[in-house]
């Protein structure tokens, strides 16, 4: 069943004044009209002509009355061609230093690795009472270490990470890097220990990089490994010019020609005649 609408509660006035029943009358609450919204004074704003409230009106309108909205500068091509130029002499400053710090560190593991394999080769001959040697292969930079048991077969130790292979080290690959220049160490390229872990043939090793060099020398009594680090050749000074006899112009004789004079060339010795 539909329930019927109630209707408005009327507001009663402050005031008491009795009707024709005796009933106060009722007054209906004020309604606003459109009208009075135009009365409404302005509340002033202090960011409506503001430098934000202009780039958010032109950010969000949009069609032909749309306000430009400001892009914001990126770099020009001085600034980046300024820049390039800054970073190219900054690392035509470093490549160089790089490189030649990478060259000595190639040098220095280089001589640890073939240090740590002498000795290795030593002590293996002591533990094993058999002779060992480290062989340098013709012309390479490889080299091996073997051990004999009758003392003319050698034959490749096995490796340590690969059983099944005999121990070789080659120091131009990676990451030494470096070239064996010289093998002072007999006509076979060996360094040999006996089953005492003494030195029976021992020599030098070279190896270089580039412009930095390190020998490594054998003890030929105890077996120790020596390093040398021979000092760059310093360039040749240029030679100083000598200066050559220096020929002074002679005294001025004034009337020289009047007397028939002769001015003689030799050291002093002139004479007027």
């Amino acid at each position: 069943m539909v329930q019927p609408a109630t209707p408005p509660i009327p507001i009663r006035t402050g005031e008491k004044q009795h009707g024709a029943q005796g009933e106060l009358p009722l007054k209906q609450a004020p309604t606003r009209r459109s009208s009075d919204l135009a009365q409404v004074p302005d509340i002033p704003n202090p960011f409506r002509n503001s430098e934000v409230a202009r780039e958010s009106q032109g950010r969000y309108r949009t069609g032909d009355d749309a306000a430009p909205v400001r892009r914001l500068s990126a770099f020009s091509l001085a600034e980046l061609v300024i820049v390039v130029v800054i970073v190219g002499i900054m690392a035509g400053l470093a490549v160089p230093r790089y490189a030649e710090a990478i060259a000595r560190q190639r040098v220095d593991a280089a001589a640890r690795r073939l240090t740590i394999d002498i000795s290795l080769t030593q002590h293996r001959a002591k533990s094993r009472s058999a002779s060992h040697r480290l062989r340098f292969l013709e012309d390479t930079s490889q080299y091996t270490i073997e051990d004999t048991t009758d003392g003319s077969t050698w034959q490749a130790i096995p490796d340590i990470d690969r059983p099944q292979q005999g121990y070789s080290v080659d120091l131009a690959l990676d990451p030494y890097g470096t070239t064996v220049q010289t093998v002072s160490c007999g006509a076979d390229r060996s360094i040999v220990f006996d089953g005492y872990g003494a030195p029976t043939q021992v020599g030098s090793i070279s190896l270089g990089v580039g412009r930095y060099t390190k020998v490594i020398t054998i003890d030929a009594e105890e077996g120790d490994v020596i390093f040398t680090t021979p000092a760059a050749p310093s360039p040749s000074p240029s030679p100083i010019p000598t200066p050559g006899p220096t020929t002074l112009p002679g005294p001025e004789i004034p009337g020289g020609k009047d007397l028939g004079g002769k001015i003689g060339d030799g050291a002093g010795g002139g004479a007027i005649k």
